[in-house]
């Protein structure tokens, strides 16, 4: 009578290794990537989760390098490299940030997601700037990413036009806003203005409904002041994108010198980043390195600028040893 039991009961033990992989989408158990979904990891989308960085923290963290050592990191870095890694290594510390209680949080000194929200501004910032580089392999694809992004927005744009005429009252003051509001996508400027008048509609329609239950029912729709705030990111987003990339010639011309300067600035970020997680992890095993893609050697990466070389390799060693634990 106990075999018939125990086999009864090995259909369900079967089935629940098999539902893991669904659960985790974007990252596997161990900080593993699932490339299946590496088109759901795009700047533009990280860039409305995470909102605009805090401009003190910015000064903070930048101040702490000076121009020159930025232009010397980023001489280290390939930018397409860069762009490729970038969005999957902020997924994931959002992701595990998500699911960390207060004291694991603060076990990662150094970091909080401003900091990832500096890294994708910076990110995107170096995206634009790729594109108006000296034309070499790999420009036209992110003069063609970048218009993408623009196309997304004007979506997102259209979508909040539709969901305010659905939902508010064919008259009044706050009607005639909603058809006067959202200005036009002439430029990256312009559209990133209309999503802020939008935002703003937004808020003053759940202001405005009649009681609790008119706003538990547009908050049912989705509108709310968290579609507000994405709304208000995904305009800080769209004006860093240059419009000459996607609307005609630019009249100005990246430098290489400004190219790897940019690099830097993005890799100083992620260096934080990841600097603050392996040191985490040290004392925490359950607090998980992110991957760091075509990225891995950062760890192994200098820290004092002028004795690089000749530490490379021992501080190398304990960085592979983080990434992969």
């Amino acid at each position: 009578m106990a075999k018939p039991s125990k086999a009864s009961k090995s259909p369900k033990t079967s089935k629940k290794p098999a539902a893991k992989p669904s659960a985790k989408k974007p990252i596997a158990a161990g900080g593993a990537l699932v490339a299946s979904d590496a088109s759901t990891r795009t700047l533009q989308s990280l860039a409305a989760t995470l909102g605009a960085p805090s401009d003190a923290l910015s000064a903070l963290l930048f101040g702490s390098r000076t121009e020159d050592d930025l232009h010397s990191e980023g001489t280290s870095w390939a930018s397409e490299d860069i762009l490729s890694s970038v969005p999957a290594i902020i997924e994931f510390v959002v992701d595990q940030w998500s699911e960390l209680d207060a004291a694991s949080r603060r076990a990662i000194r150094g970091f909080c997601l401003d900091v990832a929200a500096l890294a994708i501004q910076e990110a995107i910032a170096l995206e634009g700037m790729l594109a108006r580089a000296p034309m070499r392999g790999g420009i036209e694809v992110k003069r063609r990413s970048l218009a993408v992004q623009r196309s997304e927005t004007i979506a997102m744009r259209q979508q909040a036009l539709d969901v305010l005429s659905s939902y508010v009252p064919a008259t009044g003051k706050l009607r005639d806003a909603i058809d006067a509001g959202a200005g036009t996508a002439a430029s990256n400027i312009e559209l990133g203005n209309g999503l802020l008048a939008l935002a703003t509609l937004v808020e003053q329609a759940v202001s405005s409904a009649a009681d609790d239950a008119g706003r538990e029912a547009l908050s049912a729709v989705g509108v709310d002041a968290d579609y507000a705030a994405e709304l208000r990111a995904a305009a800080s987003a769209v004006k860093t994108l240059d419009a000459s990339v996607v609307g005609g010639d630019s009249g100005q011309r990246i430098t290489q010198a400004q190219l790897d300067t940019q690099d830097g600035r993005v890799m100083h970020v992620i260096e934080v980043i990841a600097r603050a997680h392996a040191a985490a992890h040290r004392r925490k095993a359950s607090i998980k390195m992110p991957p760091l893609g075509k990225l891995s050697r950062l760890l192994g990466s200098h820290r004092a600028p002028a004795k690089a070389a000749k530490t490379t390799d021992g501080i190398g060693t304990k960085g592979t040893t983080a990434a992969t634990a």
